[in-house]
């Protein structure tokens, strides 16, 4: 039985972006704010590609990508 895969998008909202730039922006420059914010956004889109069978491997389902991938960078 072939299953229909949804191409689910979990885009980071500007607003979480905001926040965590303004929460965080006291320890890096503009720069390595903007890179960090770009890297979790790819990540986020690379975690999003994989399958559900994938994200439980990887211990998440598909609606807790966005915060699996800023848990690291606000638990300081």
């Amino acid at each position: 039985m072939n299953k229909i895969r949804q191409d689910h998008t979990a885009d980071a909202s500007p607003l979480f972006i905001s926040m965590l730039a303004t929460t965080i922006g006291w320890l890096m420059n503009e720069e390595e704010l903007s890179r960090s914010v770009e890297n979790h956004v790819a990540e986020i889109h690379r975690l999003n590609a994989m399958s559900d069978a994938e994200l439980a491997n990887l211990g998440i389902t598909r609606d807790q990508i966005t915060a699996y991938v800023f848990h690291e960078t606000i638990e300081l």
